[in-house]
């Protein structure tokens, strides 16, 4: 079955509030894809973000690898990233898709999101080491993200990778309200904010990711979470 019906079945699950017990595992059920049709879903609904969710993966496992996360955590992470926004699934249209800023009530809506998408990957037992990321994707460093305030090491490591990788794809790639900056000067900015919005060592860890090798993610041309395809993890001067 192909990924984009898997993201059909898997939008009308969730867009109509089944997507609890049953329904999600006959998602489940349905193939190997099952998180790369959820991920897709919610790119289909939050237009600005195409292709979101494949970048971030793979941006996410190269550093996690580069890093040193062991490969029993790896697919924990990859679940985790896809599923990031599944929450977003529970924010009324008029919030998600406005082309303008929000308002501070909207904002403390969008804000659920990460609570809303611990709720509902929870339920499903293959997917619980995916919770750390959906619900703290958020955090900062310095202790001044949401929804908890988590700061430094308190912050699970994978929801640490993921903010690196989250913030160089938003930096990279055009979106209704940004341009896209090259891949140089949005490595400088990570670097800049290593310390307050970012772990240190898992920034560290990115710098050392080839420029080549994130190019190739970008395109698509690498799947990342194949470690046969992976370049190796080093810079040439």
């Amino acid at each position: 079955m192909s990924v984009v019906l898997l993201a059909l079945v898997a939008w009308w699950l969730v867009y109509s509030r089944l997507a609890v017990g049953a329904e999600w595992l006959t998602v489940a059920a349905l193939g190997l894809s099952r998180q790369t049709a959820l991920g897709s879903a919610i790119d289909t609904r939050d237009v600005g973000t195409h292709a979101h969710s494949r970048r971030v993966v793979g941006y996410s496992m190269t550093i996690a690898h580069g890093f040193g996360v062991p490969d029993s955590q790896m697919r924990d992470i990859e679940h985790g990233v896809l599923l990031h926004d599944i929450g977003k699934i529970g924010i009324p249209d008029g919030i998600l898709l406005k082309p303008g800023r929000l308002s501070a009530e909207e904002w403390k809506i969008m804000r659920t999101h990460p609570e809303l998408g611990r709720r509902l990957v929870e339920r499903i037992p293959f997917l619980r080491g995916a919770v750390p990321i959906v619900f703290h994707h958020h955090e900062r460093w310095d202790g001044t993200g949401y929804p908890s305030g988590l700061k430094g090491e308190l912050i699970p490591l994978g929801a640490r990778v993921f903010a690196v990788a989250d913030a160089f794809d938003a930096m990279t790639c055009d979106r209704p309200y940004s341009v896209a900056i090259s891949f140089e000067a949005a490595r400088a900015e990570i670097e800049r904010c290593a310390g307050t919005h970012f772990d240190p060592a898992i920034v560290q860890a990115f710098l050392r990711v080839p420029l080549e090798l994130l190019e190739s993610i970008r395109s698509g041309t690498i799947d990342a979470t194949q470690p046969s395809q992976s370049a190796p993890l080093t810079r040439e001067h």
